[in-house]
Formats: structure tokens, sequence, C-alpha cells
């Protein structure tokens, strides 16, 4: 029987990393490893497996870290082996903080078809920009993560309409534990409200807006199953170690590569709250059952719920800024579509 039309894999191929981001919680001393050639074919053979077995349909495959750069000749080896090995269609996203990102690197990644996604984080405002530039050279759409946390946080307005200005797009996105600092849920919901203004100003197609958080789309209300924590999501360490994609330490580990076991069917399974509960769903909050914003908030992203109330059945610590912020969203979305912007 299918369960899934897409799977996800998050490959950390290394946590090595050139950058030194305050809110990383990743420690490559803690795992030193890089993901051998002989768990690449093991991850590439799980994704013939569960191709044949659940009919999937697509697997998108995310290179994140560490920096995956810094380990460029094993995402060409992955890319290479998935593309010509697994029997569906496969999607590559690659994170990179831009760093070791030159012409050269950004036309082979392109070459292999795998679509480059800027970690902005805290580098400087001009190596951003310059950044951009060169992915804008080599795919139709540019897009920028950046993490608002409390440094972020002051320059924001300033790099937004630098991005948006120019075309490209920004996609804001919480650290886990940000929240904690005083008054920062406050600065937070201010300064995102003046950053929708400019996405009013740059963004004329209601699609794109998309990017900006892609689990806000109002045409997927209530129906989050891709998006479920731990449920279609696999990550695979540099150990080859298999864990569901709960973002906090001490999930549940699946196995390791090579053990040939359905983590599939293990995440289904597996008696482990911290698989079976953080899931992407307002389903047993009380605080959301009246909430107009419940069909695209669900409740809040898990991990920040868990670092703020040590459970899930609590709404994000955002969740006062989230009834501001996405019917202002959601309002731009729906005026640009009446606009006649085609979707």
């Amino acid at each position: 029987m299918r369960r899934y039309d897409t799977a996800w894999f998050q490959v950390n191929l290394s946590f090595l990393c050139n950058a030194n981001c305050p809110y990383c919680y990743v420690d490559e001393k803690e795992n030193p490893h890089t993901l051998s050639n002989e768990n690449i074919q093991n991850l590439v053979d799980f994704g013939k497996f569960i191709v044949s077995t659940y009919g999937v349909k697509k697997i998108k495959i995310t290179f994140l870290g560490g920096d995956p750069l810094l380990r460029l000749d094993k995402v060409e080896y992955l890319a290479k082996k998935a593309k010509e090995e697994i029997p569906c269609e496969v999607v590559l996203w690659l994170f990179t903080n831009g760093i070791e990102l030159t012409h050269e690197v950004a036309s082979r990644l392109k070459d292999l078809g795998i679509f480059i996604l800027l970690s902005a984080n805290h580098t400087n405002h001009k190596d951003i920009l310059n950044r951009c530039e060169i992915i804008s050279n080599v795919q139709p759409v540019t897009r920028v993560s950046i993490a608002v946390d409390r440094t972020n946080l002051m320059r924001l307005e300033y790099l937004s309409q630098d991005i948006l200005s120019r075309g490209w797009h920004v996609r804001y996105f919480v650290e886990n534990q940000s929240f904690k600092g005083v008054g920062f849920v406050e600065d937070y919901e201010k300064v995102l409200s003046s950053c929708l203004d400019l996405v009013d100003t740059y963004v004329a197609n209601p699609v794109r807006l998309i990017y900006l958080y892609e689990n806000f789309d109002p045409r997927v209300q209530d129906d989050k199953s891709v998006y479920l924590v731990g449920r279609s999501i696999c990550v695979f360490d540099p150990d080859g170690t298999v864990r569901p994609a709960t973002s906090l330490k001490d999930a549940a580990v699946l196995g390791k590569l090579g053990d040939k076991h359905d983590y599939f069917a293990n995440m289904i399974n597996f008696p482990n709250r911290l698989v079976d509960l953080p899931r992407w769903s307002a389903q047993g909050i009380i605080e959301c059952n009246n909430c107009e914003v419940r069909s695209f908030c669900q409740g809040g992203y898990p991990p920040p719920r868990w670092y703020a109330y040590g459970r899930f059945d609590r709404p994000t610590p955002y969740c006062r800024a989230f009834k501001k912020l996405i019917p202002k969203f959601v309002g731009i979305y729906n005026t640009k579509a009446r606009m006649g912007v085609k979707i």
C-alpha cells in the first residue's frame, strides 16, 4: 500500500563547517565522520527500495551539514548515483553558507541539476549580495534563507530590501531557541511586519510569495502530511546513522545505513514520543481550536514548542506574532491573486 508520494532525504555528508553561527547546534567534534561511498550506495539502494515498496513518485534530497561544499566530491558522487539509479523523479537541493561558492562551483552544481539555496546567517551584507549574484547566473530563482535571531533581526529590513529589490527571494526562519531573548518575540513581530511591507512592494507573483515560508501556502490548508516531522523525512548522518527529522538531539535512532532496515516502517512504528508527537499539526493543542490562522500555522514548527515547554501540545512561543503576520501575508497573497497574476 502506498503511503508516500514524496519522500525527503536530508543528507549530512559531513558536519565540517567554515562558519561559526552562534545559534548552530551542530558540533563537528561529536561526529567527525564523512559519509562513505559505501553508505552513499546504501542510501541510493534505500531510495530504490521505497520506490518499489511504497510507490514513491519523487525523492527530494537535501544536502546539509556542516557546509556540503566542503565535500563537493561527495555531493557530485551522490547526485550522479541518485539520478542514475533511483527509478523516480529525484530533486536535489543544497544549502550552503556560500563561503566556498564560486562561479565555477555554481556551474558544476547546475550541471548536476542541483538547486542552490543560500543560508545568509551571520555573513556580512556585501558577501550575501555577491553570493546571490553568483546563484542568479545559474538558476531562475535565487533564494536566501535568513535565520531570524537577535543579531539578524536588527539588519533584517535593510537586508530584505536589498535582496527583494533585485528580484531575489527571502525565506525567514526562526532559530529554535531565539524566543528566550528578552523582548525578542515582540521585536520579531514588528520587524517581520515591516519586511512583509517590503514583500508587498517588490514581489508581484503570489506563487513566489511562498518562498517566504513554504508551509504558509494558502493552497495547502490543513493537509500538511508531507511536512509531518519525522514521518516522511529521513536524516542521514555522516557516520551512517538514520534519524527522523525532529531537530531534537535525543530523537530516535532508526538504524544505520547498510543494515537493510525499512526506516519508513521504523518511523511509523517506533514507540518513542519524539517520533510520534512532534507532528506539524494543531491536533491536540487546545489553544489552537478556534484560532483564525490554525490552517496555516498548525501550532507552529514543533522544535520551538519543545524547547519552550518540554512538550508538543502547546502552541509555538511565536503564537502572538503569527496571529498578526499570517493574516497579513495571506492578505498580500490574495490581493495579488485577484490582480490577475497567474498562480
